[in-house]
């Protein structure tokens, strides 16, 4: 009777420990990032319109001067502009100020430029998004998730001909799963400083 107790115990515990993990995950993943391509096609030294969608959670905010769109190889091709749209300012209860933030589902839009000298063929272009987001109980540490974004590159003469006919209809690169690399923790900034000093941090 005593052995049919203790089995069941651990049965019961190892079904909670299972579960947690789960609930964790979707307690503390309140903001979903997606990234999409405008352009399938584009001719060396052109340049990739880009879309990060940000979706967020209800209840939830993002800081707008914490979204930023990088290269994950800046040796190899640049973001040379990122469109935020405009937000909405509230008064911040971690920082004590009024502040922009996002809700809801947002779209921001970034450019990236292909090297003239990149060599024609299917090239899979890294991007790093960057964020940061709160609930009205707590912040959530600044988060970093990496894409690789497939584009077929062709040589620039083939891009004289493309302009004449106008830009090829937008294919979304969702059909790809994005890579996800373990989560890099960024330095502490006068930012993450204040609202380490003002809220409770969780990752």
């Amino acid at each position: 009777m005593k052995t049919r107790l203790f089995n069941k115990g651990l049965c019961i515990i190892f079904y909670v420990l299972c579960l947690f993990p789960q609930i964790t995950f979707a307690e503390s993943s309140p903001f979903a990032v997606k990234v999409t391509s405008l352009k399938d096609r584009v001719p060396a030294g052109d340049l990739i319109p880009v879309v990060v969608a940000i979706t967020i959670a209800h209840n939830h905010r993002v800081y707008k001067d914490q979204v930023k769109v990088e290269s994950g190889e800046p040796s190899r091709y640049a973001v040379t502009s990122t469109e935020l749209p405009a937000g909405k300012i509230k008064y911040d209860q971690f920082l004590e100020k009024e502040v922009e933030n996002y809700e809801g589902q947002i779209e921001v839009k970034s450019f990236v430029q292909v090297p003239r000298d990149t060599p024609a063929g299917l090239h899979d272009i890294k991007l790093k998004v960057r964020y940061q987001g709160c609930s009205d109980k707590i912040c959530f540490l600044p988060k970093v998730e990496e894409f690789f974004i497939p584009v077929q590159v062709e040589s620039a003469d083939w891009g004289v001909s493309a302009s004449q006919t106008g830009d090829k209809t937008s294919q979304p690169v969702s059909k790809s799963e994005p890579i996800l690399k373990p989560e890099k923790k960024a330095e502490a900034g006068s930012f993450q400083k204040t609202i380490e000093s003002k809220g409770i941090f969780v990752s």
